[in-house]
């Protein structure tokens, strides 16, 4: 006996582009999401994962699309500069709240691509240190992605490591700096 109704898959698209959030539609999307993984999921920050950074912070999007237009943040992470940990007299850029919808998480590879692009712009823009706060789980996914653990620390009561990215390794990678008119 053939079911009366078959089990109707969501549809996720193929085709994500990763951009500078822009468009208040964008921005929102990505509060929503960061909301979505470090507050309902991962339990991380209880209402709001919002801090200081996040004023100055430039926020890098993962855009599903549909018939070649953009449809939804499926993905997120934001990179800023600041002091160096190490060394205050300088400046160093960091990355950080990168956070994909579950279904998007092993589909068009979109934390790889958000990882690179974040890097890449931060470069672009003149980083000569690219750090950022990892959480004990996601380790491995930043080593294959050429980031050095440099020391391990707590952030909001769970285990963290502070990692560097070789930024050799991102010669030529593209950022997602917006075109500037000549």
């Amino acid at each position: 006996m053939v079911p009366m109704f078959e089990r109707v898959l969501p549809f996720l698209s193929p085709n994500v582009v990763v951009a500078w959030a822009q468009d208040p539609w964008q921005l929102l999307g990505s509060r929503q999401l960061r909301r979505q993984v470090f507050c309902a999921e991962q339990g991380v920050f209880e209402q709001d994962d919002l801090d200081e950074h996040d004023a100055r912070a430039l926020t890098i999007v993962a855009l599903s699309t549909v018939a070649g237009m953009h449809d939804r943040v499926v993905g997120t992470v934001r990179i800023f500069e600041t002091l160096d940990p190490d060394d205050a007299t300088q400046r160093a850029w960091y990355g950080g709240r990168l956070a994909v919808a579950p279904e998007y998480r092993r589909h068009a590879s979109a934390g790889d691509r958000l990882t690179i692009a974040a890097v890449a712009t931060a470069r672009a823009l003149g980083a000569r240190r690219f750090l950022a706060t990892v959480q004990e789980a996601n380790l491995g996914f930043f080593l294959r992605h050429h980031f050095v653990p440099l020391r391990t620390l707590g952030v909001q009561g769970r285990p963290h490591a502070l990692m560097e990215a070789d930024l050799r390794r991102f010669h030529g990678a593209d950022s997602v700096l917006p075109a500037v008119a000549a």
